[in-house]
């Protein structure tokens, strides 16, 4: 009787634990394809709408073309193009000029204050581009800039000489926001790689000069084209500076573009989604670009016993190179934000700094004389929080999926993630509000759509962060808490998530700075009632209300370099580096 009550035992122990395997993988699959389910619903629908939508004639229910030849015929339209394009080449040789002597000389020379010149360039890194292109309007307006007044005054001029309005301020502006992706990169390169071949040809007899050219630069080449990449996509999708400082005399890029189109009397859907297919088409190209070419490209600069890069004696010239990259950084950030500064304690715009012209009633008065800054300063705190803890559980899922199990096809969502970071804020926007405002969701005119569309646009750079802290995690750990009865929930919340608590509580850090201050996306989805930060730091701009654009820029610029601060502290130096 007992042997045949033992042998019950066991079956019912190997039947349960059968069952209990088969429930498992159950729930793993079930996470797996409603993880992959809806990011796809949520980053394929809108694009699938907002294709159609540009191919679409709905008056005459039939495909057509017609939208997009109008579009390559009027000038106006085809122009935004054409200025697109140009903004992005011009760019990048600034960008090239200005990144790779800095990027040289912080990690191969010994030029004074090379360490504090790359902690200041993550500030740069870190500052909303449209912040400090109102800073530069602040600074190089034609008529009232800071920098401009005192030589109207001295030549006696009605006009400063210079003005930062049109296709060359953009460049100007945008440059020092740019450069950073190159410096990063480059600077990361010369870092790690291996001084042996810069040593071998020296004791061949080649000079400094030659050297660098010659080995060096072909070394880093790949790092080189991936900061590119990121700068003609950066180029590509940036709203907020050509919204300040070029549309106001009729220079449009395809970004202005579609949100001139779109909130136009009457507006002209088909041609602003006509008008975002090239930038969404563009930013994928580049993304493939960036993972398939580059990716493939093997440049081993590294080995496993590889000492310090020697640094080159350049003589005198370290202090010239010191001297402009400190002029730089001081130039892309310290002007702007002065400029800021200034522009929120004047209390007559355009009279002299004196101590009878200062005051603190602008940052009084934007919280005091009306709810909108308030419920914006609201919206955008919960919407940014909102945005993080969505994505930190579902991107924690989604990189769980990934690394910890061998179902086909898991990497689909690292590609869905990856079309998701192609999909620029403006036409982001423009397409959720085509594929959700009418039935069966009416999410438009709600903070539901703001928080979808802030959540897509931060999947992936939170989905790279929490697979890259998932793998420091020993799958062991996880083996050892399940053999000692432990269920998946509870070993993820346990042993997995405390160990990766940093990596996602300085990303989460990353990612609520950047939707707090988001104004692509936000632009398009804003309506009375639903103000965020960024988009009444746009209206104020098209009101020429200085004094409280001022204020409030300046306060979300320090808000913002405090979160990035933080976040930088948590994760490191390397948390900007690409």
């Amino acid at each position: 009787m007992s042997a045949a009550l033992n042998f019950m035992d066991k079956s019912y122990a190997r039947v349960w634990g059968l069952i209990k395997g088969i429930r498992h993988e159950v729930l793993r699959a079930v996470i797996l394809f409603g993880t992959a389910a809806t990011l796809a619903f949520f980053v394929l629908y809108p694009l699938g709408i907002l294709l159609k939508r540009s191919l679409y004639d709905y008056a005459a229910d039939a495909w057509t073309l017609a939208n997009y030849i109008r579009f390559y015929s009027e000038p106006e339209l085809y122009g935004a193009f054409l200025t697109t394009v140009k903004l992005a080449f011009v760019s990048v040789v600034v960008s090239l000029l200005i990144a790779l002597p800095m990027a040289w000389g912080v990690s191969r020379t010994s030029m004074p204050g090379r360490t504090l010149i790359r902690s200041l360039v993550v500030l740069v890194f870190s500052t909303p581009s449209f912040l400090g292109a109102i800073g530069w309007v602040i600074l190089l307006g034609p008529r009232a800039g800071l920098l401009n007044k005192p030589l109207q005054a001295i030549f006696g001029l009605n006009y400063g000489p210079f003005n930062i309005y049109g296709f060359w301020g953009m460049v100007f502006a945008l440059s020092f926001f740019l450069y950073p992706f190159l410096f990063f990169s480059v600077a990361a390169a010369l870092d790690n790689m291996d001084p042996g071949y810069e040593q071998a040809a020296k004791i061949l007899g080649a000079g400094n000069l030659k050297v660098s050219l010659t080995v060096t630069l072909p070394l880093v080449m790949p790092s080189i084209l991936s900061g590119v990449a990121l700068v003609i996509l950066e180029s590509f999708v940036v709203f907020g500076a050509p919204a300040v400082i070029g549309a106001p005399v009729h220079v449009h890029t395809l970004s202005t573009m579609v949100y001139r189109l779109f909130s136009g009397d009457p507006p002209q859907f088909h041609m602003a989604a006509t008008a975002a297919v090239p930038i969404v088409l563009m930013a994928g190209l580049i993304l493939v670009f960036q993972k398939l070419y580059l990716g493939r490209k093997q440049y081993q600069t590294i080995t496993g016993k590889s000492p310090q890069p020697e640094l080159v004696d350049i003589g005198r010239w370290k202090y010239v190179l010191s001297a402009f990259s400190f002029t730089i950084v001081f130039t892309g950030i310290v002007l702007p934000l002065l400029a800021l500064l200034q522009a929120s304690i004047i209390k007559v715009w355009g009279m002299p700094v004196t101590w009878d012209n200062l005051t603190l009633n602008h940052y009084i008065s934007i919280f005091t004389q009306s709810d909108i800054v308030v419920r914006a300063f609201r919206n955008s705190f919960v919407l940014a929080g909102g945005t993080v803890v969505v994505c930190v559980l579902f991107t924690f899922v989604m990189a769980w999926i990934v690394e910890r199990t061998t179902f086909p096809g898991r990497e689909l969502l690292a590609f869905l993630s990856m079309i998701a970071l192609s999909i620029p804020g403006v036409a982001l926007g423009l397409a959720l509000i085509l594929a959700f405002a009418g039935a069966p969701f009416y999410l438009y005119g709600s903070l539901w759509i703001f928080l979808v569309g802030y959540s897509v646009k931060a999947t992936p750079i939170m989905f790279m962060f929490a697979r890259s802290a998932l793998k420091q995690v020993h799958e062991e750990l996880e083996q050892c808490a399940r053999i000692l009865g432990a269920h998946w929930a509870k070993t993820m919340k346990d042993i997995t998530l405390p160990l990766m608590k940093k990596g996602l509580l300085s990303v989460g850090t990353i990612v609520f700075c950047m939707k707090f201050r988001d104004m692509p996306t936000s632009i398009m989805l804003y309506m009375g009632g639903l103000e965020v930060v960024s988009v009444l730091i746009y209206e104020f701009s098209e009101e020429a209300n200085m004094s409280s654009l001022g204020a409030l820029s300046f306060l979300v610029l320090i808000i913002n370099l405090a979160l990035v601060s933080i976040s930088r502290r948590l994760v490191g130096k390397g948390a900007f580096e690409l």
